[in-house]
């Protein structure tokens, strides 16, 4: 066995693969966080102030490619 392969992968593909498998990561990671900010700021608002008037899906690129947060807007 080559030192720079392991079960037929080189070397660069499995750091590719687990980069990939890094930034599928780090996207949910984000996704996730936002909309647990955006539920807390829906439970603690002022509700007679800032009506729910909206639930949108907007996009939000970052340093790990672009993720998809549904939104809530007054």
């Amino acid at each position: 066995m080559d030192k720079h392969t392991m079960n037929g992968l080189k070397w660069e593909e499995i750091e590719r693969h687990i980069w990939d498998a890094g930034m599928v990561f780090m996207r949910n990671l984000v996704t996730e966080v936002l909309q647990d900010v955006d539920k807390q700021l829906a439970e603690s608002r002022d509700k007679k102030r800032f009506a729910l008037k909206d639930k949108r899906v907007c996009q939000q690129e970052t340093l790990f490619g672009f993720v998809e947060v549904k939104r809530n807007y007054y």
